[in-house]
């Protein structure tokens, strides 16, 4: 058993399992362990793979236009020096992301937001992980607005919780989910209380944790009755997913979405060719 789980089963009374196909497993930056992250490739491996949903990163370029980019700056997928935010979409149009991660994918570019709702299926689910403040909310909604996907299609997720309160506020159809590193250095009923009164304040719809939290029976149950979803990232070992859906988790993320749906017996989706194209 990974050391995770040995972590997370120690000491730690349970609540009762969701159904293990009523999970939602999340391919985290598209099917990311196969395929390069944050790309098209990524994207369209998910849906081929029977992924319901998938998760990009957006950031905003110097011209301010929505690109999918997880990192501030270029080097560690494109190889390049310099940072989104002082680099146009035209500059940033010529960067290969694809190398990288294998030579059959050389010339993989960066694709912009509206490629990425293009490439998403009818049917499937697209989670936007802002990675940038306050300026990227206007452009967003723009982007949102012009797409043919339906609100009900689209979940909106960032560790700021004053663009989600932004964001809400302006398109409040959108499922918003407040991203959250572990914190040691606070009790957890104290600091879980403030997040379950500010999400509900800010008309929020979840809690996405990471991994490290160490979320206890009486904790989860708190933020579920208070009509909040939990989500958790990102998990590749289907033991721990078990552990964080006893934990009252019904979406995990992870980098391998076909390997965890069928470890968890989680339905595929068939794709269509119809709406997946090359």
């Amino acid at each position: 058993m990974k050391i995770h789980t040995l972590l997370y089963l120690a000491g730690i009374s349970l609540l009762p399992m969701t159904p293990l196909r009523a999970i939602e497993v999340i391919a985290h930056r598209g099917a990311s362990f196969a395929a390069p992250e944050n790309t098209l490739s990524a994207l369209r491996l998910a849906w081929e793979e029977g992924a319901g949903t998938a998760e990009v990163d957006v950031r905003l370029t110097k011209d301010g236009k929505i690109v999918l980019m997880h990192d501030d700056t270029l080097e560690r997928t494109a190889a390049q020096p310099g940072r989104v935010a002082e680099t146009t979409l035209a500059a940033i149009r010529k960067l290969d992301v694809g190398l990288w991660k294998d030579p059959s994918f050389t010339g993989e570019r960066i694709p912009t937001l509206d490629e990425a709702l293009a490439a998403t299926p009818s049917g499937r689910t697209l989670v936007i992980e802002i990675k940038c403040g306050i300026e990227i909310v206007e452009p967003l909604v723009e982007t949102l607005n012009r797409s043919s996907k339906p609100s009900k299609e689209i979940i909106l997720i960032s560790f700021d919780y004053e663009v989600l309160k932004a964001l809400k506020r302006e398109i409040p159809p959108y499922r918003a989910y407040w991203l959250l590193g572990y914190e040691p250095n606070f009790p957890l009923e104290e600091i879980f209380s403030t997040y379950i009164t500010l999400s509900k304040e800010a008309g929020l719809d979840g809690l996405n944790l990471g991994i490290e939290w160490p979320l206890d029976a009486p904790t989860a149950r708190r933020v579920l009755d208070n009509g909040l979803r939990i989500l958790v990232w990102t998990i590749d070992d289907p033991e721990l997913a078990r552990v964080w859906i006893k934990r009252g988790a019904t979406a995990v993320t992870t980098n391998r979405p076909a390997f965890m749906m069928d470890a968890l017996g989680v339905k595929k989706l068939a794709p269509s060719p119809n709406d997946i194209q090359p």
